[in-house]
């Protein structure tokens, strides 16, 4: 097997522009960004500094710090495709989001509601009061109710959780 060296691992990423090449317009050295460079190749977002073309970037919201910025490219990501690109939701689907208070789920309920979804959740008990912040119109603590008694008529699952609670959806 080849290995590849240094390798770094790491996508996601949030920092300061340090410097940048003749050409590029989009940035300048001290402006804040985040982003998920050459996914699904190697990027070493761990590494303290990171060479990164600068279309693979976008600013960094003033709100979020950089911890918070670095979290969300590849989570934000993987929301969105699920329910925008490969589920189409539409106002008035209803969607179960498992998992919603976790990296994928909290980002899911934003985007479903947005899109005009009615967003059923699970979610342990402690989160439930931070999911329904986020939009969620039901919440079921996975580890005390049977989310296919208490939710029906779903049109869309989004399953950040895997193993058998995907085809235990399918029943709602």
């Amino acid at each position: 097997m080849e290995t590849l060296e240094p390798f770094t691992l790491g996508w996601d990423i949030s920092g300061v522009v340090e410097e940048d090449v003749p050409g590029v317009t989009r940035f300048e050295v001290g402006d804040e960004v985040y982003g998920m460079p050459f996914f699904p190749r190697a990027a070493n977002g761990y590494a303290e500094y990171v060479a990164v073309p600068s279309r693979q970037l976008a600013r960094k919201p003033a709100a979020l710090d950089h911890v918070h910025a670095a979290a969300l490219p590849l989570a934000g990501l993987t929301a969105w495709q699920a329910l925008v690109d490969a589920a189409e939701v539409a106002p008035g689907d209803r969607v179960l989001i498992h998992a919603a208070g976790g990296g994928v789920g909290h980002l899911a309920v934003q985007i479903a509601k947005a899109r005009g979804a009615y967003v059923l959740a699970t979610a342990g008990a402690a989160k439930h009061e931070f999911v329904l912040g986020l939009g969620a119109d039901e919440v079921v603590d996975y580890r005390t109710a049977d989310f296919t008694r208490e939710l029906k008529d779903v049109d869309v699952v989004l399953d950040a959780v895997g193993g058998p609670v995907g085809r235990r959806a399918r029943s709602c």
